[in-house]
C-alpha cells in the first residue's frame, strides 16, 4: 500500500513523500526526502520533528522510531537544530496574557518558517497577523517583561538581545494591539518620523492621503494628526520588501522618490500588499526613509538577487552585463574561492555556519557591498554559492530541456558519442543561462584539480551540484523518477566538469564576444602643438625617482597550478611583487614589454614580451582601469626615453632655435621609425597569443 508524508521543507514548501514501507523509520523517512529532494535541502544532518498537539509540544522522531502521525493531514518538519522554547501570548504592549506553552522552533532557520506551525497551533487565522517578540528571562516576575522586537526573516540566535547560553521566552503579539498605539506612544523612542503622501492599493481600488508616519521597531505606524490616539493604520515591515524607485521630473524640479512596498508573507492576509510612500517638501528625503525602512524589511525589492530568474536579474543590470554577465553572488563566491579555498579539505561537501551564510544572503539582497576576506570561512562562501544556485526559480539547465539533457545516456556512455548531443543542446538553453553554466564549469573543473588536497574528485561535485543545475519541475515532480534520475544527473554533471573546454568552446561567441586572450595597447606617438611646436605628450612621471611607487594594490597572479595573491608594486621601471610570509621580493622589469586584457578571470589583464605572458588579476573594474592606464604609460616612457625635452638632462637649449626645431623632428621621425618596427613586433606576438589560446 502506497503511504504519503508531508513534509516542510525551508526551500520547497509543503511536499509529499511516497513509500510502500508500512513501518517506515526516522531514519529512513529522512533518507528519502534527501534523496528526492536533495537541491532544496542544505548539506547538513537534520531531524524529523512531530507537529504539536494541542496540548503537547512538538516531538523529534529518532532514526529508529516508526514515524507514527497523530492525523493523516499532519505536516512533519525537517529541522536543522531543533529546540523547546516557552511560548506566550500579549495582552498588551506590556502585559502577558494568562498560561503559556511549550512549542519547538529550529534555532538555525529564520523565524517565518514556524508560523504556519504556530498559526495551526493556536487557531489563528490569515486575518490575524502577528509577529514575535522576546523576553530574556523565563520566569520575570517583573511587571515590564522588557520584551524586544524579533525579525521573522532571521533565525533566533542572530537577533539582537538574544542569549546564546539559554534561551528564553518568545511573545506572540498579536497586530490587533498596534491600534492601541496613540501618536504620543509611537513617537515616543521612535526611529524617524515626519510627513509622506501615501497611496494604497487594494481590492477596493487605490487611495493617496498624507499622513505623520512614524517608525517604531519593525512597525510603521501613520497618524492624521498628532491628538490621535490611534493609528489609522500600521505596516508590518518584516512582511514587506521595499525599494526606492527614481522618478524623473519634466519641468525640471528635483522630486522626492517613492518608496515601494509590498507584501511577501503568504500567510497572513493584510488589509493592503502594496503602499507607495513619497515625502513631503519638508522632512527626511527619501533616502533617509528608505534605510530605515529597508532594514526593518524582508530582504527583496529591487535589490534581491536570491530566488530571483535570471532575465530579471540582467533587467536590473545597467551596462556590466554586456561586458560580465554573471550574477554578483556567482562572481563574489567563485573568485574568493578561487584565491582562498581550492585546496580546503572538503569545500563544497562540508557545511558553513548556517547564521553567517544567512547574513551574507540578506546583504547581498539588501544590494550591500559584500566583501569577504582572508579569515572568512571557505564553507560559508562555498555554502552561499550553493544555496544561490539551489534558490534559483529555475535551475541552469532550464526544465523544458530536463528530460532531453538525461536521455542521450539511455543510449550510449562514448563520450565521442554524447558530446555533439551535449553541445546541440546547450545552445537552445538561454544565452545567458549559457553563460553563467560555463563560468560555473570552468570553476569547478579548477576546483577538480586539487582533488589531492580537497578531496573534491569530479564525482562528488557532481552529487552536490548536479541537483542544483538540473531538476524536475515543480509541478510534474515524480519522487520515484528522482530516485532513478539521479545515476544520469551525476554522468551529465561529471562530463559537463570534465569536458567544459569542449561543450562550451563557441559559448558566447554571439552575443558576448570575448576579447583576445592578449589585446596590445598601441603606445601614444608624441605629436607637437601646433602653436609652440613642443611636444604635448610629457609624462606625468617624468619628474619622479625612478623608484617611486607609481600604483600600489593587491593583485591575483597565475602561478603554474593556481591564482596567488600578491602585494604588487609598480615604479617608473619594474613591477615588484611581495607574497604573504615570504622576505624576498620577485620582480619584472618592464623594459620592452606590452600592456593588454585578458579574459582569463574577471578583471584581468597581462603584461607580455615575445612568448613570455604574465597574467594578473585587478581587485575590480576601477582597479583595472588604474592598473593597465599607469602600465600604458610607464611602458611609453620606457619605448621612448629620449622624449622629454624638457628634462634638465636632455635639455638642448645649446642650440640656436631653428636647430633646436629641426632636432625635435628628427628626434620624432626616428621614434615613429622605432613604433612602426615594435608595432609589427607586437603583430607578431599577438597572432602567437592567439594560437595559444585557441589551443587552450
Amino acid at each position: 500500500m502506497l503511504r504519503a508524508y508531508r513534509i516542510r521543507l525551508p526551500n520547497a514548501g509543503i511536499v509529499s513523500i511516497l513509500t510502500q514501507q508500512s513501518d517506515i523509520t526516522g531514519k529512513e523517512l529522512s533518507e528519502l526526502i534527501i534523496s528526492q529532494h536533495r537541491s532544496s535541502i542544505e548539506d547538513k544532518e537534520r531531524v524529523l520533528v512531530r507537529p504539536p498537539s494541542s496540548t503537547l509540544p512538538p516531538s523529534v522522531i529518532d532514526n529508529n522510531e516508526k514515524v507514527e502521525l497523530d492525523h493523516p493531514d499532519d505536516i512533519l518538519e525537517f529541522w536543522r537544530n531543533p529546540s523547546i522554547i516557552r511560548v506566550e501570548i500579549a495582552a498588551s504592549e506590556k502585559q502577558l496574557a494568562v498560561g503559556s506553552r511549550e512549542m519547538g522552533l529550529d534555532l538555525s532557520a529564520p523565524l517565518f518558517h514556524v508560523i504556519p506551525m504556530f498559526m495551526k497551533a493556536y487557531n489563528y487565522g490569515a486575518n490575524e497577523p502577528f509577529v514575535f517578540k522576546y523576553i530574556e528571562a523565563p520566569d520575570s516576575s517583573s511587571s515590564d517583561y522588557g520584551m524586544k522586537y524579533l525579525n521573522t526573516n532571521f533565525a533566533l540566535a542572530q537577533q539582537k538581545g538574544t542569549s546564546k547560553s539559554k534561551i528564553g521566552t518568545l511573545v506572540i503579539f498579536p497586530s490587533q494591539y498596534f491600534m492601541r498605539i496613540s501618536y504620543t506612544q509611537a513617537s515616543e523612542g521612535c526611529v524617524l518620523e515626519g510627513v509622506l503622501r501615501k497611496r494604497s492599493r487594494n481590492e477596493k481600488g487605490t487611495s493617496k492621503k498624507k499622513r505623520i508616519f512614524v517608525i517604531k521597531d519593525n512597525v510603521m505606524f501613520y497618524y492624521s494628526s498628532k491628538e490621535d490616539k490611534q493609528p489609522c493604520g500600521f505596516i508590518l515591515l518584516e512582511y514587506f520588501t521595499a525599494r526606492l524607485e527614481t522618478e524623473n521630473s519634466t519641468s525640471g524640479k528635483q522630486t522626492s522618490s517613492p518608496i515601494i512596498l509590498e507584501s511577501t508573507n503568504q500567510d497572513f492576509v493584510f488589509k493592503n500588499n502594496e503602499y507607495i510612500l513619497v515625502p513631503a517638501e519638508e522632512g527626511p528625503s527619501s533616502q533617509d526613509w528608505f534605510d530605515k525602512i529597508q532594514d526593518r524589511c524582508c530582504p527583496g525589492g529591487d535589490t534581491r538577487v536570491f530566488g530571483v530568474h535570471l532575465k530579471p536579474l540582467y533587467d536590473r543590470y545597467t551596462g556590466e552585463a554586456d561586458t560580465n554577465p554573471i550574477p554578483l553572488v556567482i562572481r563574489k563566491t567563485i573568485n574568493w574561492i578561487d584565491i582562498h579555498g581550492l585546496e580546503v579539505e572538503g569545500i563544497f561537501r562540508l557545511s558553513g555556519t548556517i547564521s553567517d551564510i544567512e547574513y551574507h544572503k540578506g546583504e547581498f539582497d539588501k544590494g550591500k557591498d559584500v566583501q569577504f576576506t582572508s579569515e572568512t570561512d571557505p564553507h560559508t562562501v562555498a555554502g552561499l554559492l550553493k544555496l544561490y544556485l539551489r534558490g534559483l526559480p529555475e535551475p541552469l539547465i532550464t526544465y523544458n530541456l530536463y528530460e532531453s539533457f538525461l536521455s542521450p545516456f539511455d543510449k550510449s556512455e562514448d563520450k565521442a558519442v554524447l558530446l555533439p548531443q551535449i553541445i546541440e543542446l546547450i545552445t537552445k538553453l538561454p544565452s545567458k543561462n549559457q553563460l553563467v553554466l560555463k563560468y560555473l564549469c570552468e570553476f569547478l573543473g579548477r576546483v577538480k584539480q586539487f582533488d589531492k588536497t580537497n578531496k573534491m574528485t569530479t564525482n562528488n561535485l557532481s552529487i552536490v551540484f548536479g541537483p542544483n543545475i538540473l531538476k524536475q519541475h515543480p509541478k510534474h515532480y515524480e519522487p520515484m523518477k528522482a530516485i532513478t534520475d539521479n545515476s544520469r544527473i551525476n554522468q551529465l554533471t561529471t562530463i559537463l566538469i570534465d569536458e567544459n573546454v569542449v561543450l562550451f568552446k563557441e559559448v558566447g561567441t554571439a552575443n558576448w564576444e570575448p576579447k583576445p586572450v592578449a589585446t596590445l595597447v598601441p603606445r601614444m606617438t608624441p605629436r607637437l602643438s601646433e602653436s609652440s611646436g613642443s611636444l604635448v605628450s610629457k609624462s606625468p612621471y617624468s619628474s619622479m625617482p625612478l623608484d617611486k611607487v607609481i600604483k600600489e594594490s593587491v593583485l591575483l597572479r597565475k602561478g603554474k597550478n593556481k591564482w596567488k595573491e600578491t602585494l604588487a608594486q609598480l615604479t617608473r621601471q619594474k613591477i615588484i611583487f611581495i607574497y604573504s610570509g615570504k622576505n624576498s621580493k620577485e620582480f619584472i622589469e618592464l623594459s620592452g614589454y606590452s600592456v593588454g586584457n585578458s579574459q582569463e578571470k574577471p578583471h584581468c589583464f597581462v603584461i607580455s614580451k615575445g612568448t613570455s605572458i604574465e597574467y594578473l588579476c585587478a581587485i575590480d573594474s576601477s582597479d583595472l582601469k588604474e592598473w593597465t592606464t599607469s602600465l600604458s604609460q610607464v611602458l611609453s616612457d620606457l619605448s621612448a626615453p629620449d622624449l622629454d625635452l624638457n628634462s634638465p638632462s636632455r635639455r638642448s637649449s645649446g642650440l640656436p632655435a631653428d636647430q633646436q626645431e629641426i632636432f625635435q623632428l628628427k628626434k620624432i621621425l626616428a621614434e615613429e621609425t622605432r613604433l612602426r618596427e615594435s608595432l609589427q613586433k607586437q603583430v607578431e606576438i599577438l597572432k602567437i597569443q592567439v594560437e595559444q589560446s585557441e589551443s587552450w
